[in-house]
């Protein structure tokens, strides 16, 4: 039966210098968490059997360490208080079905968001992107207010809205997530033309899941951060819970060539980062989820350290607000 057992000892990296303090001394492995309020947890889903249904690549299963390497070599720019438990990788799953193994990965990360933990998620396919949606939700009901209704933003090449005609893969998670409920609003980042079917761009709108294509600011006088805030300032509103969900694929191959499918075109980091900075600012981000890193497929750990640098960023914004 699935359970959540440490990442490697060596991935908690140190310096040994008291005066140089680096993620990896301030991450510490529990089984579950063992404090409430203020703080972080990371979970870990070295599991890409969804991309394999789906078509795509395998690699994936070795993206959570790989992404933890990074960014547990990185230093804090401040002080970080609370606590910041790393909860494992999943494990143990081979005689699992992949919804059973969805089921217990939600469980695990509803219990630390109920606890008033913040939470990142190293993937693994994007089919994980339901589990996390689903605690997401579970853990952060609607408002009386519309402007406190959870909040949903995929950074993405794909939709994935696919159906469940061919069972779970990496491509169904947000047709999982709408159809399990209606009481969120979504937006999806960065779509490319190329990658989705005018089947499933129909479907986003008639279920009223928000599209911004990536051909509305790649290469325009217009930064994605300004279009972003044109089309969706009504959105961005502190009292909103938000879940951010990242599939690496939706960045250009020039920066994140590791994954199970990869463009030339695509978002680019100084495109990204701006953004990602305003809705920290503007939201509350529960819960920021990194998908689809594929260490086979990397060039000089390229997608690793992208990815790693994001989950940076989460942790210094949130540190700051806290």
């Amino acid at each position: 039966m699935s359970h959540f057992t440490s990442p490697k000892s060596e991935l908690f990296f140190s310096k040994k210098d008291p005066l140089d303090p680096r993620w990896g001394e301030i991450f510490h492995f529990q089984k579950t968490s063992q404090t409430k309020g203020t703080g972080f947890v990371i979970l870990g889903y070295p599991d890409d059997e969804g991309i394999q249904k789906n078509g795509g690549r395998p690699g994936a299963k070795e993206g959570p360490d790989h992404i933890r390497s990074w960014l547990y070599r990185m230093t804090p720019s401040r002080n970080p208080q609370g606590s910041f438990e790393d909860l494992g990788n999943l494990q143990d799953f081979e005689k699992d079905t992949l919804e059973t193994r969805h089921a217990f990965a939600s469980e695990k990360l509803q219990a630390a968001l109920s606890e008033g933990k913040k939470a990142l998620t190293f993937g693994g396919g994007h089919d994980y992107g339901f589990p996390d949606g689903l605690a997401f939700l579970n853990t952060f009901s609607e408002g009386k207010d519309v402007r406190e209704r959870p909040l949903v933003i995929n950074f993405d090449a794909h939709l994935d809205v696919r159906d469940l005609s061919r069972g779970i893969t990496s491509g169904t998670p947000f047709f999982r997530l709408r159809t399990h409920s209606k009481n969120f609003d979504m937006i999806q980042v960065g779509i490319q033309n190329q990658c989705n079917a005018l089947h499933h761009l129909e479907w986003c709108r008639d279920n009223d899941i928000e599209v911004l294509f990536l051909n509305e600011f790649y290469g325009k006088k217009e930064s994605l951060a300004e279009v972003f805030e044109r089309r969706f300032k009504n959105h961005l509103d502190k009292k909103r819970s938000a879940f951010i969900s990242i599939d690496i694929d939706g960045f250009s191959h020039a920066y994140a060539p590791g994954c199970s499918q990869s463009w030339p075109t695509g978002i680019e980091p100084r495109d990204f980062f701006p953004l990602l900075q305003i809705l920290m600012d503007a939201l509350d981000v529960k819960l920021l989820s990194l998908y689809e890193v594929s260490p086979p497929l990397d060039l000089a750990s390229a997608t690793s350290k992208l990815a790693a640098q994001i989950a940076y960023r989460f942790l210094e914004a949130s540190c700051l607000k806290n």
